[in-house]
């Protein structure tokens, strides 16, 4: 496989559907016949980097040779559609089929190919052979007499419903079979589509009539005849010296001998044919395998990229490793921080925008944010509106001091994250934020809550209440902090300062709460 990730690449472009054996053959007859730019050019419209493509183990998706295709007729002729199947757009397809059976397209398969021994034994072949490289396309194969056969293209039983055979496909199978007897350096076959599916009232798929010149056994056997008869005429012949009849006895034997000694070197060399043959078609079935694994898990990995979107790295990936126990509804006791942050005079701020206005400028804030919480490892559990409600849970071996220092610099450095973010919504012409933030610390259960219908990972307790109520008291502008949750050490984080100490009574708290209100530098 190249060395190119598949993440990396557009599942959409690389279905195992062709070889890109087909393609490194376009490209180099583009070359050709227009220059190395004008192949490079088609690339880039393709889609896919030239190092996937120059890997004749990789595979594409016929909708990106159907881009290719479109793009080459653009490129060289300023069609913007397929033109008719007669149209000369087409004789660039028809000569890529024929240079993918050169030697320097096949490399080491070209001899694979020659010791098939013969034209005839390669178009029955073909069937097969297809299958490797496009598994779309179906062929069938039929023997109509000496040096002429008639194969049928139509599309496999694994090609979309609804799916026909495209026109630079019809004519790159069009020169794949005129160049068969090319690889035994016979003449070309003579080719006519005995049907067409994108001619007038076509069928479903194209059928061609292929009338080739067979490898001659001919000077075999008149070397064969010649010797036998030279022998008879030594032997019968009146006159003839016993010396002569020697001679030519030895040349019969010699002939004989030759005959023997070729048709066991062709039976050697069809047999290495066929080893060889079974290694690359094993070898192809365990591409495609790998294949289709790596699609797998690059949905896989997709999947778990957008999952992360919503949920916390360490929650994927702890579903990752245990699914059953993660996605069941419950939860466990732990000992965390809560963080609670809100947009000041949200509501009168919105009134006079339009919603599409506040949802950029919502979307801005957050964006200045959220780095605080990868940062500090925090878990946004919900978002309501312009609110903010994150959890700091303890680290494999974290003590509880380390969980508040998290909690408490994350808070600081939303509020100096907004220094950048009301620079960019003055450059929108929009008013500046400023955000209360909250922070306490406790017990809380931890775990999925509601039903088999509908799960959501959160956290239930009073420090979610507590930490609720402290953002409502903070002053614009600052983080108010449980002082239980102010860490002796103080926050992870840049400098700031402490502008009050006092105690303040909450709503459900009979118990007065000592809170320190910091401020960042």
């Amino acid at each position: 496989m190249a060395s190119l990730p598949l993440s990396d690449l557009d599942p959409d472009l690389v279905a195992p559907d062709l070889s890109t054996r087909l393609v490194r053959a376009l490209l180099a007859q583009v070359e050709e016949d227009a220059g190395a730019a004008a192949a490079r050019a088609l690339v880039d419209a393709g889609g896919l980097p030239r190092a996937w493509l120059d890997d004749p183990e990789n595979r594409v998706a016929a909708l990106y040779v159907d881009r290719l295709a479109r793009a080459l007729l653009r490129q060289q002729h300023g069609l913007d559609e397929p033109p008719p199947h007669d149209h000369p757009a087409w004789q660039t397809w028809r000569r890529v089929g024929r240079r993918a059976l050169t030697r320097d397209a096949m490399g080491a398969g070209h001899s694979v190919v020659r010791a098939i021994g013969s034209p005839g034994a390669f178009y029955a072949r073909l069937p097969d052979l297809a299958r490797r490289v496009n598994r779309l396309l179906e062929l069938s194969h039929e023997v109509v007499g000496p040096g002429h056969v008639r194969i049928h293209a139509r599309p496999s039983e694994l090609a979309p419903e609804g799916w026909r055979l495209p026109g630079h496909t019809c004519w790159n199978l069009f020169g794949i079979l005129e160049a068969v007897p090319t690889v035994w350096g016979l003449p070309r076959a003579q080719v006519e589509r005995r049907s067409c599916e994108h001619a007038q009232g076509g069928a479903g798929g194209c059928t061609y009539e292929v009338r080739f010149v067979a490898r001659s056994r001919l000077p075999m056997l008149l070397l064969g005849l010649g010797a036998a008869g030279a022998l008879a005429v030594g032997l019968w012949l009146p006159g003839t010296t016993a010396h002569l009849a020697g001679l030519c006895l030895a040349l019969a034997v010699l002939a004989v001998a030759g005959w023997l000694r070729v048709r066991a070197l062709q039976a050697a060399l069809r047999r290495e044919a066929e080893r060889i043959d079974g290694m690359i078609r094993r070898h192809d079935e365990r591409m495609g395998e790998l294949f289709e694994e790596g699609l797998a898990l690059r949905r896989a990995l997709l999947a778990s990229r957008k999952l992360s979107g919503y949920l916390a790295s360490d929650l994927v990936e702890r579903i990752v490793d245990d699914p059953e126990v993660e996605l069941s509804l419950g939860g466990q006791r732990t000992e965390a921080a809560v963080l609670f942050a809100d947009i000041v005079g949200f509501t009168p701020r919105c009134e006079p925008l339009p919603p599409e206005q506040v949802v950029e400028e919502l979307n801005l804030y957050f964006a200045h944010v959220d780095p605080a919480f990868q940062a500090h490892g925090g878990v946004i559990d919900k978002r309501m509106g312009d609110g903010i409600m994150a959890v700091f849970v303890p680290r494999r071996g974290e003590a509880a001091e380390g969980v508040h220092a998290r909690a408490v610099g994350c808070a600081l450095d939303m509020q100096r994250a907004l220094g950048p973010c009301n620079e960019a919504l003055a450059a929108r012409g929009s008013a500046p934020i400023r955000i209360r933030v909250g922070v306490a610390a406790g017990p809380l259960v931890q775990g999925n809550m509601g039903s088999a219908v509908k799960l959501e990972y959160t956290v239930i307790g009073d420090t979610v209440n507590l930490a609720a109520r402290l953002e409502s008291s903070a002053t614009p502008g600052h983080v108010l902090v449980q002082a239980a949750a102010l860490p002796e050490r103080g926050p992870q984080t840049g400098p700031f300062t402490v502008t009050s100490r006092r105690t303040i009574t909450v709503k459900g708290k009979q118990q007065a709460i000592e809170v320190v209100e910091l401020a960042a530098l």
